[in-house]
């Protein structure tokens, strides 16, 4: 995971750098707050957890919904 969104920050550089910025801005800044929160080891709280798996699992199951509406 950690190779992919190294990867996603140099292509997104890339584009940066020759002016193909559409999305790669966004990508730019979001890599690394992901690497961040990847590497970052906290205390787990089991609340916390669940909500997370919760979100997760409705951001996963919206378009399905959606579409059968």
């Amino acid at each position: 995971m950690i190779a992919i969104l190294l990867t996603a920050m140099a292509v997104a550089g890339v584009g940066i750098a020759f002016g193909f910025v559409d999305g790669a801005l966004q990508a730019f800044v979001a890599a690394p707050l992901c690497l961040i929160a990847l590497l970052w080891r906290g205390r787990s709280n089991s609340g916390l957890v669940r909500a997370g798996e919760t979100a997760f699992g409705v951001y996963l199951v919206h378009p399905a919904v959606f579409l059968l509406l």
